[in-house]
């Protein structure tokens, strides 16, 4: 994936990271819809679901941290 990334920008006739930025704040409610939709499956037919938790958990944090006045962030 990291050699991807360091070609594209030669590639994509626009820039990459505002491109993913818009992308993924476009589908991010259904990213996490859908995490929450796996962990519950998970818990229900009795498998681990620590990695997803994990993100769920790190998604929640981010969101936190973006709602925090900019004063009060300590990143």
């Amino acid at each position: 994936m990291g050699w991807a990334l360091r070609i594209v920008p030669h590639l994509a006739p626009y820039l990459i990271e505002p491109f993913f930025r818009f992308h993924f704040t476009k589908i991010d409610a259904q990213i996490v819809s859908a995490l929450e939709t796996y962990a519950r499956l998970a818990h229900k037919h009795g498998l681990p679901a620590d990695a997803i938790e994990g993100l769920l958990a790190r998604r929640r944090a981010v969101e936190q941290l973006d709602a925090a006045p900019a004063g009060s962030r300590n990143r």
